[in-house]
């Protein structure tokens, strides 16, 4: 009679991949044999961290078969968008090529745990880990027990970065300034509702005048006096990279709407620019 152990035989590469990736998908099936639909159907159901894993097998060959990566994020984010629209965040005109999809649904992943926590701890600071080296865009709403300033710097090549929304308040800018000044490559930030007031933006303004990289800038509904809107002004007039720029909706009182409208009609005699100030 053959033991079991002599009949007993060493899973295929295959196989063993399969099984990684049902069990970080959290979906069981058969896994051998299994088709390339099939696996797009395993991606379909996947949490982004089983993504992340399915994408690292596929790129590296350990699967024989080649499988579009684009395609499964791709479909991932249509089948998201056709369930909750809400969920993902509406930055396409920023980030186009065919690395959107991959980037739009992890961002949106990312911003929507922060914002929920159905991750503990550990979980979300190994998510976040995983996503920080290629992340182009990144989008934190409000967020908690997390340390803003540890954030920004997991993400030191982002090329898009809104705390839209944030509230992270007055004593941020100067986080916010240090992430400017020592991300090279960021060229869009969204910092509306961020109640960062004349100290969080003058702290910015600083930054402001020294990057090269950013070309577009939303600080409104922000609280910040028209005072402080001439700083922001005077450190825009120095920069030669921004084209776009809104700081609307701040804090203006019926004699500081003239002013104000003056003021932008001056940074648009100065500079080529598209300024929104009132």
């Amino acid at each position: 009679m053959v033991s079991e152990v002599e009949n007993w035989t060493l899973p295929s590469l295959q196989q063993i991949c399969y099984e990684v990736l049902a069990e970080f998908s959290g979906y069981l099936c058969e896994v051998d044999p299994i088709s390339d639909e099939g696996v797009l159907s395993i991606c379909a159901k996947s949490t982004p961290f089983g993504l992340i894993n399915i994408e690292e097998l596929l790129s590296q060959g350990e699967v024989d078969r080649y499988i579009d990566t684009n395609e499964f994020w791709e479909r991932l984010y249509k089948e998201k968008l056709r369930q909750d629209p809400k969920y993902l965040i509406p930055e396409r005109e920023i980030l186009k090529g065919e690395d959107y999809y991959r980037q739009a649904y992890l961002a949106s992943y990312l911003k929507n745990e922060l914002e929920n926590r159905t991750l503990d701890d550990e979980d979300l600071e190994r998510f976040i880990n995983m996503c920080s080296g290629n992340l182009k865009l990144v989008s934190i709403g409000r967020f908690a027990g997390v340390n803003l300033e540890y954030l920004l710097s997991l993400f030191p090549k982002a090329l898009h970065l809104s705390l839209k929304d944030s509230k992270v308040g007055p004593q941020a800018g100067g986080i916010i300034r240090n992430y400017i000044e020592r991300n090279k490559y960021l060229q869009t930030l969204n910092l509306k509702s961020c109640e960062l007031g004349d100290a969080g933006a003058g702290e910015i303004a600083q930054a402001i005048a020294k990057t090269r990289s950013l070309r577009s800038l939303d600080m409104a509904f922000n609280d910040i006096s028209l005072a402080g809107v001439r700083t922001l002004c005077e450190a825009i007039l120095v920069n030669n990279s921004l084209g776009i720029i809104d700081l609307s909706r701040n804090i203006w009182g019926p004699r500081e709407l003239k002013p104000a409208s003056n003021l932008a009609k001056q940074m648009k005699q100065a500079k080529n620019l598209i300024i929104k100030i009132v």
